[in-house]
């Protein structure tokens, strides 16, 4: 889907892919045949394609420099982020001109639960597990979020997180 965070996206380090097509086809395209956008790309518009391999080449640096990257950005995610508890990561995308956890949080539905899925306390843009929730309770949940937040503020929001199977 062309996920990205602290300034990247998987475009910016992608050379090339492999992936079954809807006809079992082991296709082979470089990143600009993939039609890369914020978080789109081929594969969402072609739901039955298949990564097979991904050709990555990442940039070279200062091995010192990289480890403090990457130590900054952890911490950063271990502060934020409610990674203490299962979750598929940020639950929409951002809207343009907007925040998604503020609208979120300023809609009122911090901690906001269907089942066992919940509106994150720690951070309002991440739907948590808190137990045992199922896809389902998951799937209301991101529909009720989307009606509060459309309804409060006329912000339509898209969900990051791809639902895949049938009668979910």
């Amino acid at each position: 889907m062309n996920a990205g965070a602290y300034g990247g996206e998987i475009k910016d380090v992608l050379v090339s892919c492999q992936y079954l097509d809807e006809n079992l086809n082991i296709v082979v395209k470089t990143k600009e045949e993939l039609k890369f956008g914020y978080r789109d790309s081929l594969f969402i518009h072609n739901p039955n394609y298949v990564v097979l391999t991904a050709v990555f080449k990442l940039n070279p640096g200062i091995e010192d420099a990289i480890d403090i990257k990457m130590k900054e950005n952890m911490l950063a995610r271990k502060t934020k982020q409610p990674l203490e508890l299962p979750n598929a990561g940020s639950t929409f995308r951002r809207p343009e001109g907007y925040f998604v956890g503020k609208l979120i949080s300023d809609a009122g539905l911090k901690g906001y639960t269907i089942g066992s899925a919940a509106v994150s306390e720690k951070h309002t843009g991440f739907i948590v597990n808190t137990g045992n929730a199922t896809c389902k309770d998951v799937k209301m949940l991101v529909s009720y979020i989307e009606e509060v937040v459309k309804e409060k503020f006329n912000v339509e929001l898209k969900p990051e997180i791809e639902f895949i199977g049938r009668n979910i």
